[in-house]
């Protein structure tokens, strides 16, 4: 990435610059070729350069949101299409509620994407889901 492309985001995202003091940046961006060692050097690039945001998400969080998809829900990561976007979620309000009033159910291999990319009450209908049950 171009340094003057650096600068703009540190613009946009004062909090990067603070970032990378730990190598913060790396470590997230290790923890998703870790969990998908097939995206290509551009590919994270890319990532960064649309959605700089989810960088900005503590490494803690991603951490958290991986190890829940990999081995509570037993998902391979790298088979997942929307991953690592769906890293954007917030793990305790949008991800875990979801995924486990669907695993109540006994639903195992639903589509994550379907799951997690629609409204809630798109999700209770969908899923034929109580909307109480995601509170």
């Amino acid at each position: 990435m171009k340094a003057s492309r650096v600068v703009d985001l540190i613009d946009i995202y004062p909090e990067f610059a603070l970032q990378n003091r730990q190598n913060m940046i790396t470590r997230k961006i290790e923890l998703i070729k870790e969990n998908n060692p097939n995206l290509s050097d551009i590919y994270i690039r890319n990532l960064f350069r649309r959605h700089p945001d989810m960088f900005l998400k503590s490494f803690g969080s991603m951490e958290a949101k991986v190890k829940y998809l990999s081995r509570t829900l037993n998902r391979q990561l790298h088979k997942e299409k929307a991953f690592p976007l769906l890293l954007h979620y917030n793990f305790t309000s949008h991800i875990w509620p979801r995924c486990e009033v669907l695993r109540d159910f006994g639903m195992r291999n639903f589509d994550l994407v379907q799951a997690l990319s629609t409204s809630d009450a798109e999700f209770c209908k969908t899923f034929d889901v109580s909307p109480e049950l995601l509170k």
